[in-house]
């Protein structure tokens, strides 16, 4: 109503106050969750404008996560839901990271705006050999007549970043046919022949170590050398034939 102290006149005005459904204040935002995590993993807290009835992902959705409500803290709760729930184990090379569409909705049913929680898998790093190098080749040098069967030759030792549990193997060893190494899962190489007289002096190894993540890393390469390698003697004063005639009057000691 307005007046001017003689007249006055009056208008009416409606305001309309438009429900928009609930806004996810701390969306969006970014986490990341280790490839080797198999627990149920708590992730992300929402923060909301008002009261809400449900949240939920929206298409597309996946296995791994869930939007669930948790009524001692009365809040809903971003979570990784564990291997074993999803059915699966995370994996870097699938899927490096995931972007999940969250939407919340009040007591009136009304559909708040969509936000995205973008979850990066951390990669499992492969384990490394420190006492190896890719380049240059690695070689060893091995005196023969120090080395018998079932000796250590070699002990790889290597680190992995996370500290899983790293096994050692030989992929190959060229030659093969006359290969006399052996690796055990700690790193040792062993020889499984006497090296005093092998009939081959080098060989090409390729060792890799590995953990449960990384079955198949890049290898390395081992040039084994064996040295003063004992020959088999030879008799040089003896005439190549397969008969050697001795006269039966000759003398004692005469040939």
């Amino acid at each position: 109503m307005c007046t001017d102290g003689l007249l006055q006149t009056t208008n009416t005005y409606v305001v309309k106050v438009k429900n928009v459904g609930p806004e996810i204040t701390s969306l969006p935002t970014a986490s990341t969750l280790n490839k080797w995590q198999t627990a149920e993993k708590q992730l992300m807290t929402l923060t909301l404008t008002e009261d809400e009835v449900d949240c939920v992902q929206t298409s597309p959705t996946y296995d791994e996560f869930n939007v669930k409500y948790e009524p001692t803290t009365e809040v809903w709760v971003i979570y990784y839901v564990s291997e074993a729930v999803a059915g699966r184990s995370l994996s870097y090379d699938t899927n490096p990271f995931y972007n999940l569409h969250i939407q919340c909705s009040d007591a009136a049913g009304v559909k708040g705006a969509e936000k995205i929680f973008t979850v990066h898998i951390n990669d499992n790093k492969a384990p490394t050999i420190d006492n190896l190098s890719r380049s240059p080749i690695t070689k060893l040098s091995l005196v023969a007549k120090d080395f018998s069967a079932t000796d250590d030759v070699f002990t790889a030792t290597g680190s992995d970043v996370e500290n899983d549990n790293v096994i050692y193997s030989m992929l190959s060893c060229t030659p093969n046919a006359t290969c006399p190494y052996i690796m055990s899962p700690n790193g040792d190489i062993v020889s499984n022949a006497d090296l005093h007289s092998y009939p081959n002096n080098s060989f090409q190894l390729s060792v890799v170590a590995t953990d449960k993540y990384n079955k198949n890393p890049t290898p390395y390469t081992v040039i084994v050398e064996i040295t003063d390698i004992n020959t088999v003697p030879k008799l040089t004063n003896v005439p190549k034939i397969n008969v050697l005639a001795v006269y039966e009057n000759n003398a004692t000691g005469d040939v």
